[in-house]
């Protein structure tokens, strides 16, 4: 990468005003037969039409462009962090701290335009935008002139500035190109979903136009109601044309004068009176599962189960996007990042994480080392500080310091000159320890009820997003709702009991 690079290589005014002035609306006379021939175009590597015409999609219309926000700002919003990995821990702190800085001083901006400016979250955001066209694409301009410390530019472009038809993605220099050139190695940041979203969405899109289109006209037509003159003149009377007469000078628009012996009849659609919005609904539904991981039922107030099958298939897609995002990273930006400063052919020794958050598996994670620590076996604190997305503390820095309850110690030393672990030589009879056993599980009862409380109010949540910040409160609880602090007391008397007894 050259030095202090401040300005695009590739992307000049001249290109930008030229986009501009060759804007147009993709959805004006959007047919069936147009949106199929650019999904094949976009399939044979001609990506500008689809593209164009997703991004439109997802501008105007309310439930795509929602559902499109909630999957990316989902990943977005969360935090990062630099984890440490492999067995050089001089070279794991080195590198996290330049990766630190790196994160810390980089700049989104975007091509198209220019008052966009942001930092990790619109960066996180323009990576999933391949989520919607299989492929997003982003400048890197590398700013050396804070060397040794390292900073870029990332700089979003729209997909119609590029093409695909040898296979990989190309730039193409003008806005009437159709071949492109190869990508600069370390100019150019791709990530890529391939199973693009917004091919499906579409569909959907100009189902769901066409039905409203066909409501609009029945509205427009059916929507008021029409005045009917039943006379019981015959037509061609003076007595009909008196009947017109009167009922043209009541009404503003549409009127109807019936003869003697005629009968006018509206006839209604078989099967339903709201086939346009039955189908229009449907589409929705459809968006919303594809985008979402299920559909808009599962957001019905009475409907917890499907709120709590919503926040599992929510965590399978963050899950996804995390990984799309730390990958996407780690490729185009922390390595090269790290050649800089390393050298060429360093293996990174630590990688930018984003921290998920209200994961079941992740709590499930910790209460097997908590639980694995208990029971003497040995765990690495660098896994730990992984599972609880905690940077490991530097030498010298304050830490916090927590009353932990210690778990009593019913080995050889507690034993001490051949006393059991309930301080007494003799075993125990079978009906004091069955006492001894109810004691401590009342009192470890009491000790769980605040937990258990929480986990019964948070099954009763049905909005998925209420469910998640609920769990996120209480993941941050966890440790103080499991204190033990009434079985410790418990565990305390027995033991102070059954030494007297000695």
């Amino acid at each position: 990468m050259n030095a202090n690079i401040t300005e695009s290589k590739h992307i000049g005014i001249v290109r930008i005003k030229d986009e501009a002035r060759m804007r147009y609306n993709p959805l004006k006379n959007l047919t069936p037969q147009k949106i199929t021939a650019a999904m094949d175009n976009f399939n044979c590597g001609y990506l500008s039409d689809a593209a164009k015409i997703y991004a439109a999609i997802r501008r105007r219309d309310a439930v795509v462009q929602a559902c499109v926000q909630k999957r990316k700002r989902a990943t977005s919003r969360l935090e990062w962090t630099i984890v440490e990995m492999g067995n050089d821990e001089d070279a794991s702190k080195e590198h996290a701290a330049f990766l630190e800085d790196f994160y810390n001083n980089i700049r989104v901006t975007s091509a198209e335009d220019a008052n966009k400016r942001g930092s990790m979250s619109m960066l996180i955001e323009n990576i999933l935008s391949a989520l919607e066209n299989k492929y997003a694409v982003s400048e890197i301009i590398w700013d050396t002139s804070r060397a040794p410390s390292l900073s870029a530019e990332v700089r979003h472009v729209p997909l119609w500035f590029f093409e695909n038809t040898q296979g990989y993605l190309r730039f193409k220099k003008s806005s009437y190109d159709t071949e492109g050139v190869d990508l600069e190695k370390n100019g150019w940041m791709v990530s890529v979903y391939d199973s693009p979203l917004m091919e499906a969405t579409a569909v959907c899109y100009v189902v769901k136009r066409f039905a409203q289109g066909d409501w609009a006209a029945y509205s427009s037509r059916f929507g008021m109601p029409t005045p009917v003159y039943n006379s019981t003149a015959k037509r061609n009377t003076p007595e009909y044309d008196a009947a017109v007469d009167a009922l043209a000078n009541l009404v503003n628009g549409c009127g109807m004068v019936l003869a003697a012996g005629e009968v006018f009849d509206l006839k209604q659609p078989a099967g339903t009176g709201e086939p346009f919005k039955t189908l229009s609904d449907s589409m929705d539904r459809y968006i919303a599962l594809i985008w979402r991981g299920s559909d808009l039922s599962t957001l019905s107030a009475d409907n917890a189960a499907g709120a709590s099958l919503q926040a599992e298939e929510s965590e399978i897609l963050e899950d996804a996007d995390c990984a799309l995002v730390e990958e996407t990273l780690a490729s185009y930006l922390s390595l090269p990042a790290l050649e800089w400063k390393f050298g060429i052919g360093v293996k990174p020794a630590a990688y930018l994480q984003l921290t998920r958050k209200n994961r079941k598996d992740k709590l499930n994670q910790i209460a097997v080392y908590k639980g694995a620590a208990e029971l003497g076996c040995a765990v690495a604190k660098r896994d730990v500080y992984e599972a609880l997305e905690l940077r490991e503390p530097e030498p010298g820095e304050d830490m916090v310091e927590l009353s932990v309850q210690q778990p009593a110690a019913v080995g050889a030393e507690a034993q001490g000159a051949g006393l059991s672990a309930l301080g007494n030589s003799s075993e125990p009879s079978e009906e004091d320890l069955e006492k001894m056993l109810d004691e401590l599980a009342t009192a470890k009862g009491k000790d769980i009820e605040p937990l258990r409380k929480r986990v019964l109010a948070l099954e009763k949540l049905t909005d998925a997003e209420e469910y998640a910040d609920a769990l996120e409160k209480l993941n941050a609880d966890i440790l103080a709702l499991m204190s033990g602090e009434n079985e410790a007391v418990e565990l305390e008397k027995i033991l102070k009991r059954e030494v007297s007894n000695v």
